[in-house]
């Protein structure tokens, strides 16, 4: 049989719908697909941003590997999020309990808390009047600190942010710009636009 034979032009258009019909079917189980995996990502981001529980008027207590009390975070709600494994504190109030460190707390209006991958440490995001406070002691003076967002490693003892900052210590009130500091060695450090506010000393009347 000649090749001729075999191609003739209606075997030719036969030919080339069937492969039409199938480049299209192949085409429309594509989009098929793609709009399939487009719902599941929609579906997969719903549960991402929705907690999957909550626990109200909750009261966590970290301990160090002797056994002592290292710090509390407690506050009205927790809810937690399993697509990152975040926590959410409405009101949280973080209070430092190392016998090491000075006694501290910490309020705010809302909390973002992260585990690091390796889970030995955690971050909290607080934001919304964010004032923290350590009481004067013998060994050091009355120190209270306000911002709107402050990053704390409690597990570290350091905090920073860098938004505006009013730290007053005893009677003298210096704002800024970005700050950190760190309760194990008792620095605080902050940046840019730096002002303080040194009331005058009262005068003594002479006898």
């Amino acid at each position: 049989m000649k090749l001729s034979a075999l191609f003739t032009p209606d075997r030719f258009r036969l030919w080339l719908m069937v492969l039409l019909v199938g480049l299209l079917s192949l085409g429309s189980y594509w989009i098929l697909e793609v709009v399939r995996n487009s719902e599941k990502n929609k579906i997969a981001h719903a549960v991402r941003t929705d907690p999957d529980y909550f626990v109200e008027q909750f009261n966590f207590l970290k301990m160090t590997s002797t056994g002592q009390s290292k710090y509390r975070i407690a506050g009205n709600k927790l809810l937690h999020y399993p697509g990152d494994d975040s926590y959410e504190i409405i009101l949280p109030v973080i209070t430092n309990l190392s016998p090491l460190q000075d006694p501290m707390d910490i309020h705010a209006q809302r909390a973002i808390v992260n585990n690091k991958a390796n889970q030995s440490e955690s971050e909290v995001h607080l934001y919304g009047n964010v004032i923290v406070d350590r009481p004067q002691n013998i060994k050091s003076k009355h120190v209270q600190l306000r911002t709107e967002y402050l990053l704390v490693y409690p597990d570290k003892d350091v905090m920073q942010t860098d938004k505006a900052v009013e730290l007053t210590i005893d009677n003298i009130i210096t704002t800024g710009v970005g700050m950190h500091a760190d309760n194990k060695t008792q620095q605080i450090q902050i940046f840019n636009n730096v002002t303080s506010i040194i009331p005058p000393h009262p005068r003594r009347t002479a006898h």
